[in-house]
């Protein structure tokens, strides 16, 4: 669960740096990548099954 989320977090976070766009979206990317590791620390300890 928590890696389909990172996946898609990736990817959108592709999607909004793609064409020279990461100054105007950064804020939004910092944001996705704070919360994939804030889920990640939270996880710290239990395995996840897919």
């Amino acid at each position: 669960m928590f890696y389909q989320q990172a996946l898609q977090s990736l990817q959108l976070t592709k999607t909004l740096m793609a064409d020279g766009k990461f100054a105007e979206n950064q804020v939004v990317i910092a944001s996705l990548l704070e919360d994939m590791y804030q889920k990640l620390q939270a996880g710290r300890g239990h395995h996840e099954t897919t």
